[in-house]
């Protein structure tokens, strides 16, 4: 027979106050991205809030790609026992130097709710892409407790937190002599195509005589 979280919880855990909400981020397991398998990214790749609690559901969920013909039709979705943990996932991307999270799991046995809070942070100018599956492995949820994820991104112009005028100057620089490159492009056009018809009028004139 398998005991769910709640029971375990209340029997390691008589005592507690059940009117405030209990952080178990510690009894929480985060798989990192290598967890998942890229044939399944792009299912990830969306504003949804993913919540397996089952194998037939998760299985349902991998049957997406699995009915693909190419290389991802034998793509496997990673092991998870569900009988010991709930999978919770949110996908997240953005650009920078560096990137700081923080996650963090409550059970609210009041509201009868499991939050999952993603607090990320990315830092710099760096055109680099960032992504996660925010992947957590929470001790078996109940079925009748309601699933938040709550997911709130923040960019920061440079690793200090502060904005840089140097930077912003350097940034206004560097547009401006882009916008000027472009203009330079457009002038060489014309001119190119001026002395092709030039060649051309000079090629047919020769021919006449």
């Amino acid at each position: 027979m398998t005991f769910s979280f709640l029971a375990i919880f209340l029997f390691l855990f008589p005592g507690f106050d059940n009117e405030q909400p209990i952080d178990i981020t510690d009894n929480c397991l985060f798989p990192n991205n290598r967890f998942w398998h890229r044939c399944h990214w792009s299912l990830l790749q969306s504003e949804n809030d993913f919540v397996f609690r089952d194998e037939k559901s998760f299985e349902a969920f991998g049957r997406k790609v699995s009915n693909d013909t190419g290389a991802c039709g034998k793509a496997s979705l990673p092991f998870v026992d569900f009988s010991k943990y709930t999978l919770l996932a949110k996908y997240s991307s953005g650009g920078g130097c560096e990137v700081d999270s923080n996650r963090k799991v409550v059970f609210d046995s009041m509201q009868k709710k499991v939050v999952y809070y993603i607090d990320i942070r990315y830092e710099g100018y760096c055109e680099q892409l960032a992504f996660s599956g925010n992947f957590v492995l929470v001790p078996k949820i109940p079925n009748d407790y309601a699933v938040e994820i709550k997911l709130t991104e923040k960019r920061v112009p440079d690793t200090y937190g502060v904005v840089s005028p140097k930077m912003d100057s350097l940034s206004q620089v560097s547009s401006d002599l882009l916008n000027k490159i472009i203009a330079l492009q457009r002038e060489l056009r014309v001119v190119n195509k001026e002395i092709t018809q030039l060649r051309q009028e000079t090629k047919g004139q020769n021919n006449e005589e």
